[in-house]
């Protein structure tokens, strides 16, 4: 299989060795296994919490102390 890459630089001229083409193809492999790990729903639903953190809409003591106010729960 040929890369993007080798392509581009079969059009400018360059001849592609091997060792470039195995690079080429472990950078592609890299990133489609991240983008499989990071399209999990799991993956998904830990960055969302993390970033409500990060933002602070989401209180980190809650899942300490469990919930400190409950609306109509007196």
């Amino acid at each position: 299989m040929v890369t993007i890459v080798e392509r581009i630089l079969e059009k400018l001229g360059v001849s592609v060795g091997t060792l470039a083409g195995k690079m080429c193809g472990d950078g592609d492999h890299q990133r489609e296994k991240d983008s499989c790990k990071t399209s999990l729903d799991s993956t998904k639903k830990r960055r969302k919490i993390l970033r409500a953190i990060r933002k602070g809409f989401q209180d980190t003591t809650k899942d300490k102390k469990g919930d400190v106010y409950n609306y109509g729960g007196h």
